[in-house]
């Protein structure tokens, strides 16, 4: 993503340029400390510290060394490869700033390798199976966690704090598809705390996210959010036995909101660029957007697996209703029909495969 973020939309250009693009790499250093500045500084940051952080952990077999010094080089190469290559993409610069910015979040990202290798290296495996006997929820979970609160950015004007009061008063009757979908999102947030054996208190605790976005930018709570995630913990904590119709619920209304507000029009053209949409948005839209589909699709694909269908069918099920989703947007304004989504869920489903098997729903739970 890296890459394929640096180069879209992917047209490159020969320009006349004045010196060999490592001369002008190592000469790029204008600086002008805005606030934008400062938010390119932490992306970058951000870009390159699960390059440093997997990079450690790939490493660790030829010896610390090599684990410590390995990942800043691919990241340091990665980076100033691409800095040089956008001298060719309309629209890019490159930026010895960005290239500085790049290292130092690699280095971070070995930073945290060390840490959890040091925190993994005191845990006893035994230990850590029972307590999280399904490491799919739990990834599932952190995903949700994320769509919630990301981008964790306060809101420092007190004019947005009025202007999201406002828009909340002006709309207090829940719409119904938002209101229902946050309903079944929080009911199967129920399930995988279960499955994940963690404490299902945390499932009413995490109704206090919704008014913590009135604090974060990019961030607007609704009625439908809120009265959803109400009735759904209700409904989690009451009629558990609910689980066994959740799944097809939950990508009925997947499919929904896909259609909605079902005001068809003519047809337009259909795009073959996955997450092209994604990197037309502000990154942090795009990014929130990201956790809530993965969220969505990777449960969904869960949820069907609990049901006794094996993963290539539950993922071959919900795979089918996003491609369905995005042929029938040709014709629905106001929405990107692309290949995006059904290629997300098959990256999600194919993470879930990496993680592990999916204990049956009918297993009794581990003692904590």
């Amino acid at each position: 993503m890296v890459i394929y973020g640096s180069f879209y939309p992917w047209r490159f250009v020969q320009p006349n340029l004045p010196a060999s693009p490592p001369w002008i790499l190592l000469h790029a250093w204008d600086v002008e400390f805005t606030r934008r500045f400062i938010a390119d500084v932490v992306i970058n940051w951000a870009l390159y510290v699960p390059v440093g952080m997997a990079g450690h952990l790939a490493f660790l077999r030829r010896g610390r060394v090599a684990s410590m010094l390995a990942p800043v080089v691919i990241g340091t190469v990665l980076s100033a490869s691409i800095e040089m290559t956008q001298l060719y993409v309309p629209g890019r610069a490159c930026s010895a700033i960005d290239l500085v910015d790049n290292i130092f979040g690699t280095i971070i990202g070995v930073a945290l390798g060390l840490a959890f290798e040091d925190y993994a290296g005191r845990i006893h495996p035994a230990a850590t199976l029972r307590r999280i006997p399904d490491r799919r929820a739990l990834a599932l979970l952190v995903c949700w966690a994320a769509s919630l609160v990301f981008p964790l950015i306060p809101v420092l004007w007190l004019g947005v704090y009025r202007a999201k009061l406002v828009a909340i008063s002006n709309s207090l009757l829940p719409a119904p598809i938002p209101f229902l979908l946050a309903t079944a999102t929080w009911f199967a947030a129920g399930e995988l705390l279960k499955a994940a054996n963690l404490p299902r208190t945390l499932l009413s605790f995490s109704i206090l996210f919704i008014p913590l976005q009135f604090a974060i930018i990019t961030r607007q709570p609704t009625t439908a959010d809120f009265l959803g995630a109400i009735l759904g913990t209700i409904l989690s904590q009451a009629l558990p036995r609910l689980r066994t119709a959740i799944a097809p619920v939950l990508l009925a209304l997947i499919f929904l909101r896909g259609l909605a507000p079902f005001q068809f029009s003519a047809p337009r053209a259909f795009s073959w660029i996955p997450f092209g949409g994604f990197l037309n948005m502000d990154w942090e839209v795009g990014l929130r957007i990201l956790f809530e589909k993965s969220f969505l699709y990777g449960t969904a694909v869960w949820l069907f697996s609990r049901t006794g269908r094996t993963l290539p069918v539950a993922t071959a099920i919900v795979t089918a209703v996003l491609i369905l989703i995005e042929i029938l947007q040709v014709w629905l304004p106001g929405h990107v029909p692309e290949v995006t989504d059904p290629v997300l869920a098959l990256l999600i489903a194919f993470g879930l495969y990496r993680l592990g098997a999916v204990p049956p729903a009918s297993m009794p739970e581990r003692a904590p």
